[in-house]
């Protein structure tokens, strides 16, 4: 025991903790790429074991050192209030670092949320979607599927974690970790004999990046084609630019296509460098190849059916000119040709020229019910499926309704103002080429690899078509940014916004564990800040896969790499944003301001707040602080959003006590002791000189 307290009492060891803290602090806070080495942020770095271990063998040498080397003297009183002081600190920090909590929430206005998003630490989510429409949650007895969240404790940040099988040019080092269906099955009993298996992680990775060949017992089945284009020399298309040959004549333009039936933006190509575009359809209806078989006179034409009625006529749109359709109640009027960006989910990254009718539905009395019926439909050509109406509202503004107002009218819009090309790969695996002219006559060819084929066979603008090679299935890979590409010195949070999960899904073998049968799906799961919503611009496309021989209610599940999320004391509502200009600038914001309303979750008692820049709102010991908004100044109030910072500031008063006490004993050494050392020896004086 003797020596013990000797040891704690050597200055010289005091100083060498005191070296090594500073050092360990230095190497944290100035060196981010160690900690990324670690794989810790700086919460986790400065609340790691080496830390703490020094922070006590600190304060154990300098408490020791303070009652068995300084007497508690009017003297020393200002050693002892520092050294008290830097004890203070240190047990803030530890208190600081231990109990720190980080995290942000997105509120859109009047919306009001319980939870918000772990600054770091990561989580899988699932949730069980229609096996019809991907955009949706499963809905059984008229309640949605839960979206259930795994927590993935030793997930990495900063680190790649590659599989050579994917990456052959990378280093080996997948990751191996395992969700139980046991721990599925507790958050959705649908999903307990599911296997999940996190194999690779990649920080940052588009998820638009080249496709290879997948195994063929990945089902269902995505067949990728390998094409090449070539447009003729006489091609009169003003987006061609080919190169010239040697005798100074004009060469033919080629491209090198590769088309994958899905998703959606990675089965068509209308670039504008060909002035054409092409589309690969595998195993399409017969009522779709019907449709893209069907000749009019260009540019334009328009499908109506009527199915309840077994109607089906095709006309030349001329806009502005009313349609009556013949056997019917209807009368169509085009009004306008749009170009349009895809933003539904599994569609973005697309885009499609549109035509807007006017649709007059007249009393009839053979229909129920009878009564007269206007509204307008945007029909879309690429995609006629994500064809919306629009009707007017009460303050005389159009309303989408993506479902349809009227379901018995069915309209296909026909674009020819550049020939299009459909690559169909039907039921038996045979592909034949649909050719749609700008004059709206249609061709159909046969196709065979290795063979090419001109359509049209001869004269301007003759576009060549050769199948290179087409592959039973496909995976896509993420196109992974080097690192020495990536932003240096970022956060963790930052670090994780473009990464990407590798997770196998698939049935759960028999026997004990939860061992994978063979033939699981291989899914790249990408990060979403804020899991509830995705898809832009709020975030990225959730990974959609189907899980045949698991009781998923279709077998459609999607999935969301996030952050832990966890539960707010109180309801917070945004009852009010704000966009403060500096004064006369244009675009120069000063301030950004959040109207809160924190509602107890027990009580109901209310209490209002505001968050500005700079100024957060406090309650329940969290601050809410302003982090991010929607960036667009004339968000309509469905779109506008705030994102808040949530955080704690734990041991914030005793660190400040501590420095206090350290500045006060600074200042009574220096000042205060002098003044009483010298009064000291004055007195001393006056004494001897009066003996």
């Amino acid at each position: 025991m003797r020596g013990l307290v000797g040891f704690f009492s050597s200055i010289r060891m005091g100083l060498l903790w005191l070296a090594l803290t500073a050092a360990y602090i230095a190497i944290g806070s100035g060196f981010a790429g160690i900690r990324a080495a670690l794989e810790m942020t700086d919460l986790e770095f400065f609340d790691a074991w080496p830390m703490v271990m020094l922070i006590f063998l600190l304060a154990t040498t300098l408490a020791v050192v303070t009652l068995r080397r300084i007497p508690l003297t009017l003297y020393k009183l200002g050693v002892w209030t520092v050294h008290v002081g830097i004890l203070t600190l240190l047990t803030g920090c530890f208190i600081y670092f231990s109990q720190k909590q980080e995290g942000s929430v997105r509120i859109f206005l009047n919306q009001t949320v319980g939870e918000y998003y772990d600054a770091t630490e990561r989580a899988l989510y699932l949730r069980r979607m229609d096996p019809n429409d991907h955009a949706k949650p499963l809905m059984r007895d008229g309640k949605a599927a839960p979206m259930v969240m795994v927590p993935l404790a030793n997930m990495p940040i900063y680190g790649e974690h590659l599989s050579a099988d994917l990456f052959p040019q990378g280093a080996d080092n997948p990751l191996d970790l395992r969700i139980s269906g046991e721990l599925l099955g507790q958050a959705d009993p649908a999903l307990k004999d599911l296997s999940l298996h996190v194999v690779g992680y990649y920080p940052d990775a588009d998820l638009t990046g080249p496709t290879a060949a997948g195994p063929l017992t990945t089902q269902p089945l995505n067949p990728r084609i390998h094409l090449e284009l070539e447009m003729a020399a006489q091609n009169e298309s003003p987006h061609v630019v080919p190169r010239g040959r040697a005798d100074g004549a004009p060469a033919a333009l080629r491209q090198d296509l590769w088309l994958v039936a899905k998703p959606v933006a990675r089965r068509v190509s209308e670039s504008p460098e060909s002035g054409v575009g092409i589309e690969f359809l595998h195993h399409p209806t017969a009522q779709r190849r019907a449709e893209l078989s069907t000749s009019f006179q260009g540019p334009y034409g328009l499908t109506v059916r009527v199915p309840g009625r077994h109607i089906e006529h095709t006309y030349r749109v001329e806009l502005g000119q009313a349609i009556t359709v013949e056997g019917t109640a209807y009368t169509l009027t085009p009004q306008e040709v749009l170009t349009m960006p895809m933003l539904s989910a599994g569609y973005q990254g697309t885009q499609s020229s549109a035509l807007l009718v006017d649709v007059e539905k007249q009393a009839d009395v053979a229909t129920a019910p009878a009564a007269p019926l206007a509204y307008q439909r945007q029909a879309v050509f690429r995609f006629p499926e994500r064809s919306p109406d629009f009707i007017k509202s009460a303050d005389d503004t159009m309303k989408r309704v993506q479902n349809r107002v009227d379901n018995d009218l069915e309209l296909v819009f026909h674009d020819a103002t550049q020939p299009q090309f459909w690559i169909v790969q039907d039921e038996h695996e045979a592909l034949t080429l649909i050719h749609r002219a700008r004059d709206g006559q249609v061709a159909l060819r046969p196709l065979a690899v290795g063979k090419k084929v001109m359509l049209p066979p001869a004269g301007d603008g003759a576009v060549g078509i050769t199948v290179l090679e087409i592959t039973n299935n496909a995976i896509e890979l993420p196109r992974i940014v080097p690192a020495r590409q990536r932003p240096a010195r970022v956060g963790a949070t930052r670090a994780m916004f473009n990464s990407v999960a590798v997770v196998e899904i698939g049935r759960r073998g028999g026997g004990s564990g939860d061992k994978t049968e063979a033939g699981a799906r291989r899914v790249f799961v990408p990060f979403v800040q804020f899991a509830a919503t995705s898809g832009p611009p709020l975030g990225r496309e959730p990974a959609i896969v189907e899980v045949p021989g698991v009781g998923l209610g279709g077998g459609v599940l999607q999935m969301i790499l996030s952050t832990v999320q966890r539960e707010l004391p109180v309801q917070v509502t945004l009852t009010d944003f704000q966009l403060v200009k500096r004064p006369g600038a244009r675009w120069a914001i000063k301030d950004y301001i959040s109207g809160v309303r924190f509602r107890d979750k027990d009580t109901g008692a209310m209490v209002e707040g505001r968050a500005a820049l700079n100024h957060p709102a406090t309650d329940r010991g969290l601050r809410y602080f302003q982090a991010e908004w929607d960036g667009n100044e004339n968000a309509s109030p469905g779109q506008r959003f705030t994102v808040l910072g949530v955080g704690n500031r734990p041991g914030v008063l005793t660190m400040t006590v501590g420095a206090l006490l350290m500045i006060t004993g600074i200042l009574y050494t220096f000042y205060v002791k002098p003044i009483l050392l010298q009064r000291k020896k004055q007195r001393l004086a006056d004494s001897l000189s009066s003996v």
